[in-house]
């Protein structure tokens, strides 16, 4: 029986099916969470200020992660937290607490995630079609193809 399941999980198409369920899921909770900070973050800011917040946290998480990859950023929320400062004092902005900040900083964070989530989900999914169409095709029959037919029919 063991080994029965363990044939059965060990299936690409198995994997691939129980990767995307979780990763559906986890997609789910982090948006949630997502919209909840978002949420908060609307009701204690204004129109402009929310969007430009939302934008400098964005652009400050992705450039955090994408120094934590090189190598040349060690904390990135420290990073992401200096970048959003900056570009809100550029901005002129100077009545946002923060709690906002750190708030818009972490639902950035998430929606990455989820967008994370969202893109290894679509790879788990393409990388299974492979191995589904070639076990499909070894239960095919097999045809000969007619060079003397137009275009290369096929013909059984």
């Amino acid at each position: 029986m063991d080994q029965l399941v363990l044939a059965f999980l060990s299936s690409p198409e198995v994997q691939a099916s129980i990767a995307t369920i979780l990763l559906s899921v986890v997609t789910g909770l982090v948006t949630a969470a997502s919209r909840a900070i978002f949420g908060w973050l609307k009701a204690n800011t204004s129109a402009k200020q929310f969007e430009l917040l939302q934008a400098l946290a964005d652009a400050a998480v992705r450039a955090a992660e994408q120094g934590a990859i090189a190598g040349f950023v060690q904390d990135r929320k420290a990073t992401a937290t200096n970048i959003v400062n900056e570009g809100l004092k550029n901005a002129g902005v100077k009545n946002l607490s923060a709690e906002q900040i750190e708030a818009a900083i972490e639902a950035a964070v998430m929606a990455s995630a989820a967008e994370f989530a969202d893109t290894a989900v679509a790879r788990a999914t393409v990388n299974a079609v492979p191995a589904v169409a070639a076990e499909a095709e070894g239960d095919a029959p097999a045809v000969d193809t007619d060079s003397d037919t137009p275009d290369g029919i096929a013909t059984e």
